[in-house]
C-alpha cells in the first residue's frame, strides 16, 4: 500500500442537480474529469462552479468510511477487504456512487 499516499480522494456531494460520488484521482481536475466522464456531465460554466463549490477531498480515513456506508454491486456490505483492495491501487476510479444511477 505504499502508492495510498500519492492517491487522493475527492468527495461530490449531491447538492442541486448533481448525483453523489467518492472518485480516487492524483489530482482535483483528474477527479472532476473522471465525474464528469462517468457520472454527471458539465453543461454550463455555472456546473462547473456548483461542481468544484461541492467538491471535498477527503483523507484516507475519511474515504474508508465514506465506502462502508455503501452496498457493493450486488446489493450487499461491501467488505474491508473490498475496500483496501479498491484504495490500494494506483488506478483511477469511482469509488461510491448515487444509488439512483446504479
Amino acid at each position: 500500500m505504499a502508492n495510498v499516499k500519492q492517491t487522493r480522494f475527492f468527495e461530490f456531494s449531491n447538492q442541486g442537480s448533481f448525483y453523489y460520488a467518492l472518485v480516487k484521482a492524483q489530482s482535483k481536475e483528474q477527479a472532476i474529469e473522471e465525474y464528469c466522464k462517468q457520472v454527471s456531465s458539465i453543461e454550463t460554466e455555472d456546473d462547473k462552479e456548483d461542481i468544484e463549490q461541492n467538491l471535498t477531498e477527503l483523507s484516507l480515513k475519511q474515504a474508508i468510511l465514506e465506502m462502508k456506508k455503501f452496498t457493493g454491486e450486488d446489493g450487499g456490505i461491501v467488505s474491508s477487504e473490498e475496500i483496501l483492495d479498491q484504495i490500494a491501487d494506483d488506478e483511477l476510479s469511482i469509488l461510491a456512487v448515487d444509488s439512483s444511477l446504479l
